[in-house]
């Protein structure tokens, strides 16, 4: 059984985290997040009882200095990027990367 904390502790200082004020939203930031997205909530979704799935709008971006490379995309060697699984505390890394190139029209053409 998962234990949660007490009402009234600070999950983010309990976990050691450093906050930052934000620009534009209320809410502040981790300090220590390579990017931090600042959002409004856009739409609420019900998806099941109780449940909701919310989607944001993004109105501030902050990127830590030498993560984006010369073409102006967030260079992902240089991210360190943990993902959520399903429940119960699965997490997975993004160190096994590969790409898989977008199919054209022509490769969905029959060939004679």
């Amino acid at each position: 059984m998962r234990r949660r904390l007490p009402r009234r502790v600070d999950e983010t200082a309990a976990a050691g985290l450093t906050l930052l004020p934000s620009t534009k939203v209320a809410p502040p930031r981790i300090a220590a997040a390579p990017v931090q997205l600042e959002c409004v909530e856009w739409q609420s979704i019900p998806i099941a009882t109780g449940r909701h799935l919310v989607l944001g709008q993004v109105v501030h971006l902050h990127v830590r200095d030498g993560i984006v490379g010369p073409d102006l995309r967030v260079d992902m060697g240089h991210l360190d990027l943990v993902g959520r699984m399903h429940g119960g505390g699965w997490y997975t890394r993004t160190h096994d990367r590969f790409e898989v190139k977008r199919l054209t029209l022509a490769d969905l053409e029959p060939r004679a």
